[in-house]
């Protein structure tokens, strides 16, 4: 579990945290979801209170939330959903486009 200071993450950093937990700054809290602990910035109880919960949950359930974050990221963050997003949103731009010429 990392607390940042700064605002946004990139998605690969952020994925690799999120069974770790993340600081709910920028989109850090709508990837990670219910994959991983998210902790306000500069909480250090909040932080040691997510590390309180991770240790209690035992290596199998730990394991489990990795395996669900890297689900998470594989199915919605992955370089093919991202380049498809932009593909669709650049699509959009151009039939916009057309459509008003």
């Amino acid at each position: 579990m990392r607390q940042g200071i700064g605002t946004g993450a990139a998605v690969t950093v952020i994925g690799e945290a999120m069974a770790c937990g993340v600081t709910d700054m920028g989109d850090a809290a709508r990837i990670v979801e219910e994959t991983g602990m998210v902790v306000p910035p500069r909480h250090s109880p909040a932080l040691m209170e997510g590390w309180q919960k991770l240790i209690e949950l035992g290596p199998p359930a730990r394991q489990q939330l990795g395996w669900m974050a890297r689900e998470h990221i594989q199915q919605y963050y992955s370089l093919e959903q991202i380049v498809q997003r932009y593909e669709t949103f650049y699509m959009s731009l151009v039939k916009e486009q057309s459509c008003v010429a």
